[in-house]
């Protein structure tokens, strides 16, 4: 009976021991001893498993001596059992393993989100900003392409990397405008330099074409408009200064009522200071960005070196089709109108208008900083930046819109030339040589929405069809400019030219033979006959031939230089 709870209670401990893990039956008895006694032992199955797969207990236990000698000891009994526990101990290590993978999952995945928005909220805009600053020390016009993705009014909940970001492209911008095309040098010399701000380069030789406007009856529309002028003086150089970059220019100065434009030269372009050499191909130093006169020659291609027309002549006609739709956008912008049609300035001038004068001249220049330390101005110090002043002041006397040069007028392309008109040759203060001054043959005192003369094919009409559906449905806007198209020729496809009122009807060519012939009569000295052809034949109301009657009558021998035959006044006007 003994025996029989004895193994009834081994087996109670065995099922006792047996525990389920993951579905499975896990601490099995493998080995049991009682008193020193073995009772279970599976030998196979204990040696087969490891150490950390088999789970023991022990108990041990002292006897009392036995007998009465010294000899005599108390045994030692020990009880012991061991479980299987192989499978408790791979669950956990799957456990493990499925804990250690969730970990590293969450941290990849993380590390991952983490590098994305330190790549985009940081590094990106630290790469962005250093490749605009880079741009901009190459080329300080590149900055007007800088993307500005940010709106004004989320600009507080924008990351401080991203209003950084957009705050420099903001900076390069407003120095690119603030210093314009004669400041680029600067610009970049002092971001590529690094260490202390020099803007105090050394000047440099360059050929441009140089254009002077000046607004008339400035003075008396500034007591009239007070505050409001600043407007009136911002449309107008609105209008001006898009155009001139379109066609391939640059604003330089802003002189209150005056405008100094420059289109910069192929650096080869000219041998010396009055005679054209031609260049084949665009050069480095004629920086237009973005303008018509760029798109023109990439369409062209080829076509342009097979016909062996130089760079400059496609920038002197950009540089006069600019002068000649300034005029005409002037005439159609809304908001000039609007200030034309003032009650105030019509009792103050009566029938006023916009007018601009404008004078052409190419040649050579100094480019770099005037000023100091504290203020410097990146301008242009020539003798020719002077002459182009001298013409846009001499429109007044010959009673024409736009003065060329002869400097000018040789290095257009022929048919514009053909445009072209000679009007007088003078002799300029500080200079011994004289200069042919040049205008346009058109009517400018005609609206420049009419045509010329009659237009068979229609394609006129159609062009100015074109030119009013765009203005209906965009004067909302401002000034609208007919510039922004790379037309293959732009005289017989811009709208503003195409409807400007040429000279070209057989009445004006009648006259304008007329005055050629009396201006040949004059540059011979032959007065008497040269005032007979002109209060004969040439309208009156033509300012060139008013401007040399005034002369004549005033000078009735020739007082002046003769010069190649012919005879030579001084140029008043300054």
């Amino acid at each position: 009976s003994d025996s029989g709870a004895f193994w009834g209670a081994v087996e109670d401990y065995r099922v006792q021991n047996e525990y389920k893990v993951g579905g499975r039956i896990t601490g099995k008895l493998i080995r049991l001893v009682v008193h020193n006694e073995t009772i279970v032992d599976d030998v196979a199955r204990f040696d087969y498993l490891r150490d950390t797969e088999k789970q023991s207990s022990r108990i041990s236990a002292q006897t009392e001596k036995h007998g009465p000698g010294p000899n005599s000891a108390a045994a030692t009994l020990k009880t012991e059992s061991w479980t299987d526990v192989r499978w408790d101990v791979q669950f956990q290590s799957l456990l493990d393993i499925a804990r250690v993978t969730c970990l590293l999952g969450m941290l990849s995945i993380g590390a991952v989100l983490f590098i994305r928005d330190a790549d985009s909220l940081v590094l990106r805009p630290i790469e962005r900003m250093v490749h605009k600053v880079k741009i901009m020390s190459e080329n300080p016009f590149a900055s007007k392409t800088f993307n500005e993705d940010a709106r004004e009014g989320d600009q507080t909940k924008q990351l401080e990397t991203k209003v950084l970001e957009h705050s420099i492209g903001k900076v390069c911008q407003l120095l690119s405008i603030g210093f314009g095309e004669a400041g680029a040098e600067i610009i970049a010399n002092n971001i590529k330099s690094g260490g202390a701000i020099n803007p105090m380069l050394p000047g440099k030789r360059m050929h441009a074409i140089f254009g002077f406007c000046d607004i008339r009856n400035f003075t008396s529309a500034t007591e009239v408009l007070q505050e409001d002028i600043m407007e009136f003086v911002n449309c107008i150089a609105s209008i001006v200064h898009e155009e001139v970059s379109f066609h391939g220019g640059a604003a330089n100065k802003n002189i209150g009522d005056a405008f100094l434009m420059v289109w910069r030269l192929p650096d080869a372009a000219y041998t010396d200071a009055n005679e054209v050499k031609e260049s084949q191909s665009p050069s480095k130093s004629s920086r237009s960005r973005g303008s018509i006169v760029d798109a023109k020659l990439a369409m062209r291609g080829m076509e342009l070196a097979s016909e062996a027309v130089p760079i400059t002549s496609h920038l002197a006609d950009a540089a006069l089709a600019s002068m000649i739709i300034i005029k005409n956008a002037l005439d159609r912008s809304p908001k000039l109108r609007a200030f034309c049609q003032r009650e105030d300035i019509q009792r103050r001038m009566p029938g006023f208008k916009v007018n601009l004068g404008m004078g052409l001249h190419a040649g050579w220049a100094i480019e770099g900083a005037i000023g100091s330390h504290h203020k410097i101005d990146p301008s242009y110090l020539s003798p020719h930046v002077n002459m182009a002043a001298r013409l846009e002041a001499a429109t007044k006397q010959y009673g024409v819109p736009i003065l060329l040069s002869d400097s000018f007028v040789e290095i257009l392309t022929p048919a514009v030339r053909q445009r072209c008109l000679a009007i007088d040759t003078v002799m300029v203060k500080g200079s011994n040589v004289p200069t042919t001054l040049y205008t346009v043959k058109a009517h400018f005192d005609r609206s420049g929405s009419q045509p010329g003369d009659s237009d068979p094919s229609g394609a006129l009409d159609e062009r100015r069809d074109m030119r009013d559906m765009r203005y209906a449905t965009e004067c909302a806007g401002g000034h609208i400019s007919f510039s922004d198209y790379p037309y293959l020729d732009e005289l017989d496809e811009h709208p503003d030219l195409i409807c400007t009122p040429w000279m070209d009807d057989d009445d004006s060519i009648e006259m304008l033979g007329a005055f050629e012939e009396a201006q040949r009569l004059y540059r011979a000295g032959d007065f008497k006959r040269s005032m007979a052809m002109l209060e004969s034949r040439v309208d009156p109301t033509f300012g060139p031939a008013a401007a040399l009657l005034r002369y004549m009558q005033s000078n009735p021998s020739p007082v002046g230089m003769t010069q190649d035959g012919g005879f030579v006044r001084e140029l008043t006007e300054k």
